[in-house]
């Protein structure tokens, strides 16, 4: 069985945009078509980014 390669920016977008649009994590996978771990493994580095985003914009606003 051939690897395929899951972590584009444009499907990780597409993933994170169906779930944005209030889809659940399972359906969201489905319809992006990648595997279940493979999507909450994007969903949890888009979190890890939008937190890490959010306090460097905090850190400059107080500079």
């Amino acid at each position: 069985m051939a690897h395929t390669q899951h972590a584009s920016p444009k499907l990780k977008n597409r993933f994170i945009g169906i779930l944005q649009a209030g889809k659940p994590m399972p359906d969201a996978a489905k319809i992006a078509d990648i595997p279940f771990g493979t999507a909450r493994k994007i969903w949890n580095w888009s979190e890890e980014c939008e937190t890490a985003t959010k306090l460097l914009s905090k850190t400059l606003e107080m500079a």
